[in-house]
C-alpha cells in the first residue's frame, strides 16, 4: 500500500509510484479521472453527527455521504482498512471493509499512497475508541501523486514560513527577524498580537530607520571621542 523505508530516495518512490499509475490503468481505473461529484465536506458531517454517539449512529443509519480529500494517513489491517481524508474542512477517517465496497475497488485500494486524491461514500458511524467515521460503501482512488507528501519537521525554510511553523522552527531572532520573517500563527490569540504587533510598528520608524539612527550615534560618538583626545 503505501511506501516502506526501503524506497528511502525522492526519484526511487516516484518512480513505484508511475508503476503503481500503470497498474491502476490496466484494471480500468484511471488514475486521473474527472466527472466525480462531492455533495459533502468533512465539516458537514461533523456538524451534523457531533452529538451522535456508536449506539445512536448504530440504531439509526444516517444517510450516505459523499466526501473526497487528500490521504493523509493509511492503516491496512487485511481485508479492512482505515483512511483519513483532508479536505478545505479538515481530516475525516474512512472505514473501507473490502466485503463492503468489492473485490475490485478493494484492489484499487492497495495501490493508493499517502498524498493521494480519493473519494468515498458511506453512513456516519463511530469506532470502537469514538472517533467519527465514514463506513465505506463506495471507494474510488480520484488523483494518483507521483511525488510523496514531505515528511514533518523535513519542509524548506520557505515551506515551513508558508505553513505558519516558521516560529516554532527557527530560533528566536531580533524583533525586526521576525517582523520581516512573514511568520504568523493561526490561533486566535496569536493572531491578535500579531495584528497589534503590526499597528504598533505602523506607529513608530521602520527597523532601518532605527539602524541608521544607531549608526549616526555611534559615528557622532566616535567624533567626540577624537576630539576629546586631540585636545
Amino acid at each position: 500500500m503505501a511506501e516502506t523505508g526501503a524506497t528511502s530516495s525522492i526519484e526511487d518512490q516516484i518512480r513505484l509510484r508511475e508503476q503503481k499509475a500503470q497498474q491502476l490503468r490496466e484494471k480500468g481505473a484511471h488514475p486521473y479521472g474527472n466527472g466525480v461529484v462531492v455533495p459533502h465536506t468533512t465539516g458537514f458531517v461533523r456538524t451534523r453527527h457531533a452529538a451522535d454517539d456508536a449506539s445512536a449512529l448504530a440504531a439509526e443509519p444516517s444517510e450516505s455521504y459523499g466526501i473526497a480529500g487528500r490521504i493523509v494517513a493509511l492503516r491496512s489491517m487485511g481485508k479492512a482498512t482505515f483512511v483519513s481524508l483532508r479536505d478545505r474542512d479538515g481530516d475525516l477517517q474512512v472505514f473501507i471493509k473490502k466485503d463492503k465496497v468489492g473485490e475490485q475497488a478493494y484492489e484499487v485500494l492497495k495501490l493508493a499512497d499517502l498524498g493521494d486524491i480519493a473519494f468515498a461514500r458511506g453512513s456516519a458511524m463511530r469506532t470502537r475508541t469514538g472517533e467519527l467515521s465514514i463506513e465505506a460503501a463506495e471507494f474510488r482512488l480520484l488523483t494518483k501523486a507521483l511525488r510523496p507528501l514531505r515528511r514533518s519537521g523535513m519542509a524548506s525554510p520557505i515551506t515551513r514560513r508558508a505553513t505558519g511553523s516558521a516560529t516554532s522552527t527557527f530560533p528566536r531572532a531580533s524583533r525586526c527577524a521576525r517582523f520581516s520573517s512573514g511568520a504568523r500563527s493561526s490561533s486566535p490569540a496569536s493572531a491578535a498580537s500579531w495584528t497589534s504587533a503590526i499597528t504598533s510598528r505602523s506607529r513608530r520608524p521602520s527597523c532601518t530607520s532605527r539602524r541608521k539612527r544607531a549608526e549616526r550615534r555611534r559615528g557622532r560618538s566616535r567624533r567626540t571621542t577624537t576630539r576629546s583626545i586631540s585636545i
